[in-house]
């Protein structure tokens, strides 16, 4: 009796490790937008520092930026980990070039970071050398590296344009809204009453404000390009795109909307008709004010 029991624990031990540690990897990889910031911090504190200093005639590593950069170097080792076991457990399609270049550049800054770590030993031995000058510039390429990937990161989380619309405004070349808006879509046509649902229960987290993933369902284009899932809409194909496949999902990790109730049936129906038609998107003002 008692090795029937021992037996029946162990096979539900068994069974329910692998599951156990898939789930802890999938936490680990979502802590990843957590643990992220301190190393893009440190790192660009410590190129900093070695770059105000500079001018100076000391030709020593300044012991803050070590510092910074010897804890900057572990925490973006783990970061770069942490990212890489979050890609693989949610992005279910093929990697956006996003996605792509974000892993990787934090990668290669984490690399260069210890790269710095290492050539800072010699530095310090012998000021005078042409050691202390490698260690700067190696610790200024992963400060800059580290800075480039983050910016990728923020182009998963806040879209392509979430920068570029800032700085075009600082500079004076943002263009204009028109004076004149376009009269509103009819609200009766399939691609209207599609776009009401998109915009009633989607763009709150995939809108203009926040892109979450990197996905806007906005605009024609940026739902075609998708986000670091891959499209969102595969006009003629509805079974092709994550939107319909994140609508109707059973997994409760990837169902849309994420925190709230299902669509209905006659909704989603409504959304696979409209992809199937082209995925037209209305010209003129937001029916949203039809959304169901």
């Amino acid at each position: 009796m008692n090795l029937q029991f021992l037996d029946t624990v162990g096979l539900v031990l068994a069974q329910s490790e692998p599951s156990r540690l898939d789930a802890l990897a999938r936490l680990g990889g979502r802590l990843h937008v957590v643990v992220v910031h301190f190393p893009i911090a440190l790192l660009i504190v410590a190129g900093l520092f070695e770059f105000l200093r500079s001018r100076k005639t000391d030709r020593k590593p300044s012991t803050t930026a070590l510092r910074c950069l010897v804890v900057g170097t572990i925490a973006a080792a783990i970061a770069a980990g942490m990212g890489w076991l979050n890609a693989d457990r949610e992005i279910t399609g093929t990697p956006s070039a996003v996605v792509t270049w974000h892993r990787w550049l934090g990668v290669a800054a984490a690399a260069v970071a210890l790269l710095a770590c290492l050539a800072a030993w010699p530095a310090s031995r012998r000021p005078d050398s042409g050691a202390f000058l490698a260690y700067r510039l190696i610790l200024l390429a992963a400060a800059g590296l580290i800075g480039v990937a983050g910016h990728f990161g923020g182009r998963l989380t806040h879209g392509d344009d979430y920068l570029t619309d800032a700085l075009a405004a600082v500079l004076g070349d943002s263009q204009p809204s028109p004076a004149v808006a376009p009269p509103p879509a009819n609200p009766d046509t399939l691609e209207a009453r599609a776009i009401a649902i998109l915009e009633h229960s989607c763009t709150e987290c995939h809108g203009r404000a926040k892109t979450k993933g990197g996905l806007s369902l906005t605009k024609r284009e940026s739902a075609l390009r998708g986000g670091k899932n891959g499209p969102a809409i595969t006009p003629g194909q509805p079974e092709l795109g994550e939107l319909v496949h994140r609508l109707t999902t059973d997994d409760p990790d990837l169902r849309m909307p994420s925190d709230a109730d299902p669509l209905p049936d006659e909704q989603i129906r409504t959304l696979e008709e409209w992809i199937k038609a082209g995925a037209k998107w209305p010209d003129g003002a937001s029916p949203a004010a039809k959304a169901p």
